[in-house]
């Protein structure tokens, strides 16, 4: 055992986040600073937030420079930067950008860059520069991309045929599968291939790809990204595909699961949840339209145990009686869905409802900070109580907000769990750090009893015509803009005292308050001012 414990140790150090972390390692004894500097490949996280300049001078050894999801900056410097090999794992949306990063797009046709990669993902705007200069790979041992279809066949061949490469993955939509199984595999039988297929444009794996893909020789295994009956129906146990989740391009490690419409009340649904404990669930369309599967469905997720599993629900054009979400859900996107929803049980903080059919959704709003509906009926319940077009929020946490409906509704501002406040609009309301913003306000409001530390800027945008009176305590700054073809009535604004207020395209009948300090009138027109404490009234 004392033989293996070095080997351990150099485990650890692997998976140490931060320099920080390693440092303190390195200062346990001689042995673990032995250890650290005997490394071949840097810690796996730490490229995120140590420079590569000093991870070169902190493992002498290093053979294998190992750069995580995260990296996205320029890698130019690395050609005059020791003579290691680069294992380059990418995300495909990177922080800086929404695809690939062009400070490694740029690399791939260099002298210097192929000739150091051992392990690389190509993204589709990448295929044919990577390609056309495979044969500079010469180290290459493993490549991960995604297959196209008939247009990118000639590139797809020269990748995989690549004399160096030992392992190929790559994702393909399931029309494509006639394609793939038509390629002789058998004569790259020193290439292991890894097969992910996933349902795309109306159409999923075949009975007759099945039977195809199952004769793919030994060197080739096959998977399929989405749960229907060739992974849950007995028929296709014999069939040689692997059901493996897929991961999110939109958040790094996040698990999904998608699963088409027909099968979402399969009896074996819940054992591959529970073992792939997905972060997403996506429930799609039924590309066959199984009415007679669809209009029987009820789902009730409420028994699923596992703490970390289920905290979005995406439902995509599906049709169900009745589905209840399990208390894990945070994130609920639906959109042309029919069947009863029920959220009472989760804490939703992220809901975006679009073209819902005559079935009720119901769900908890206490958490909710993003919300999104156009005329889909959605009853909200609030501290056990059920209200409709009703939303709340909260002030002075710091708190931030997005709510966007179509149908007029109320918004209750609390403190602390007591109302201070509200308003009715039809549009859009944001609340970010103190800064508020509403969109066509429909009724009058008075919201003297928010402080100037809990909302300090209010702005109202869209203001229509009305007989409303608008009134407001002490505030930092307040913006009201009416329409910019008809001036926007406005029967009256009263405050306790506000520093800047700014009015446009509007006509105010009564402007009242004990202190303004700022004002911009030029765009509006204020029929009777009263202001007992004028100090020096500035037009900005």
């Amino acid at each position: 055992m004392a033989r293996l414990e070095p080997f351990y140790l150099r485990n650890v150090v692997l998976y140490l986040p931060k320099l920080s972390d390693l440092a303190t390692f390195v200062c346990i004894n001689k042995k673990s600073c032995d250890v650290s500097e005997s490394l071949y490949i840097n810690p796996f996280n730490l490229p995120q937030s140590t420079p590569i300049q000093k991870i070169v001078i902190l493992f002498p050894k290093l053979e294998t420079l190992y750069l995580p999801y995260e990296v996205d900056y320029d890698l130019s410097f690395l050609e005059n930067l020791g003579t290691f090999i680069i294992e380059l794992r990418r995300n495909y949306k990177t922080p800086k950008s929404q695809g690939p990063s062009k400070s490694v797009t740029s690399l791939l046709s260099t002298e210097w860059f192929p000739k150091r990669v051992r392990k690389l993902r190509i993204f589709e705007e990448e295929v044919h520069t990577f390609a056309d200069n495979i044969s500079k790979y010469v180290q290459l041992k493993t490549v991960t991309f995604g297959f196209k279809g008939n247009d990118c066949m000639e590139d797809f061949m020269k990748i995989i045929t690549h004399r160096t490469l030992r392992t190929v993955t790559f994702s393909a939509a399931a029309f494509n599968a006639n394609l793939i199984s038509a390629i002789d595999f058998s004569d790259l039988s020193d290439t292991q291939f890894n097969i992910q297929f996933f349902a795309a444009v109306n159409s999923e794996l075949s009975i007759e790809d099945v039977q195809k893909l199952s004769k793919l020789p030994p060197n080739v295994c096959v998977y399929i990204s989405y749960l229907s009956d060739i992974i849950l129906d007995p028929l296709y146990k014999t069939k040689n595909i692997t059901y493996l989740p897929f991961l999110s391009e939109k958040e790094l490690y996040r698990t999904v699961t998608k699963v088409l419409n027909k099968n979402f009340n399969d009896k074996n649904l819940f054992s591959f949840i529970q073992k792939a404990l997905p972060k997403e669930l996506q429930v799609v369309k039924d590309f066959t339209q199984q009415d007679h599967k669809t209009s029987v469905i009820k789902v009730d997720f409420t028994n699923l145990k596992e703490e970390f599993c289920m905290e979005i629900v995406v439902l995509y054009k599906v049709r169900f009686v009745e589905l209840t979400m399990p208390k894990t859900v945070k994130i609920l996107k639906m959109k042309s869905v029919e069947g009863a929803v029920k959220a009472l049980a989760c804490k939703l903080e992220d809901v975006k409802i679009i073209k819902h059919g005559r079935d009720k959704v119901e769900i908890e709003c206490e958490n909710i900070k993003k919300y999104k509906c156009d005329r889909s009926r959605v009853d909200v319940v609030y501290k056990g109580k059920k209200y409709l077009n009703k939303f709340f929020m909260t002030v002075g946490e710091g708190l931030s907000y997005d709510i966007s409906v179509t149908q007029t509704s109320k918004l209750v501002f609390l403190r602390k769990g007591e109302k201070v406040g509200q308003l009715v609009f039809c549009g859009k309301v944001c609340l970010n750090d103190t800064t508020f913003v509403v969109n066509d306000v429909k009724e009058s409001f008075d919201l003297s009893r928010i402080h100037n530390s809990e909302i300090n800027t209010f702005k109202i945008n869209e203001m229509r015509s009305s007989p409303f009176k608008l009134k407001f305590g002490e505030v930092q700054n307040v913006k009201i803009m009416g329409n910019d073809e008809n001036e926007s009535y406005i029967n009256a604004i009263h405050f306790d005292k506000i520093e800047r207020m700014k009015l446009s395209y509007c006509c105010i009948e009564q402007l009242k308050g004990n202190e303004l300090t700022y004002l911009n009138s030029n765009d509006a027109f204020i029929a009777n001012q009263t202001i007992k404490n004028y100090g020096i009234i500035k037009y900005y």
